[in-house]
């Protein structure tokens, strides 16, 4: 990227017709490809300084109560459509914060902890109720059953109806 200025009369031309003619216009300041190599280059002390500041900072974590209520809405809305901004708005935080301490805190993002326990949802009804496929995935909030079946395969690693079979074998042998 070059941080050279290009101005209304300059847009169109060849990179050669904008220099004295001898070549394309070089950048006035090259600037090093990671912000280290940047304080680096300043000098070893600066860098020091700097990537010691930054490694120091607190870790933010998302207060237990501000947690247990997004927990408890994420369990109690699991049909339904969960957005980031839905979920900040619980927690009282702006949508970057809220991913930001979500996964410092949990482990996971907002996305693949709302799937995790839509999953988990989802076993328990193929084990326990017997219903239709396309009803357990409207009740974790799938819209279709092939989505369903391809994001629980992916994340459980069988198919809801090989699922279904392998718990009812399994129970028959309890």
């Amino acid at each position: 990227m070059s941080n050279a200025r290009v101005t209304s009369s300059m847009k169109g031309q060849p990179s050669t017709a904008r220099g004295n003619g001898h070549g394309p216009m070089l950048p006035s300041v090259v600037v090093p490809g990671s912000p280290q190599s940047y304080w680096k280059s300043l000098g070893a002390k600066s860098a020091s300084m700097v990537e010691g500041e930054l490694s120091a900072r607190p870790q933010p974590a998302m207060p237990g109560q501000r947690m247990s209520r997004v927990m408890a809405f994420i369990d109690e809305n699991l049909s339904v459509d969960l957005y980031i901004s839905t979920l900040a708005e619980v927690a009282g935080m702006s949508s970057f914060y809220f991913c930001r301490t979500f996964k410092q805190t949990i482990g996971t993002t907002p996305h693949q902890f709302v799937l995790g326990r839509r999953m988990e949802l989802a076993k328990h009804l193929l084990r326990h109720e017997r219903m239709p496929l396309m009803e357990v995935a409207q009740k974790v909030g799938f819209t279709d059953q092939s989505q369903f079946t391809r994001v629980f395969r992916k994340i459980v690693g069988t198919t809801p109806s090989q699922f279904r079979k392998l718990s009812v074998a399994e129970m028959r042998v309890e």
